[in-house]
């Protein structure tokens, strides 16, 4: 079983991937960014943060190759 704190909301998700908090809420919505629906709100999992992050890393990369 998951635990809480392998979950994020979205405004530590903004913080820690440098997004706002709007664009989080936009790629959860658009199902680009996994999510569950709790009584406390939308939590991402700290995987989809990973992913999303590595995601961001490659694509910059790839502008600057």
């Amino acid at each position: 079983m998951a635990q809480f704190s392998d979950y994020m909301a979205p405004k530590d998700v903004a913080a820690d991937t440098g997004l706002s908090v709007e664009r989080i809420r936009q790629l959860m919505t658009g199902g680009r960014l996994a999510h569950v629906q709790t009584a406390l709100g939308r939590l991402v999992p700290r995987y989809a943060v990973e992913e999303l992050k590595r995601q961001r890393e490659e694509r910059e990369l790839a502008r600057t190759a």
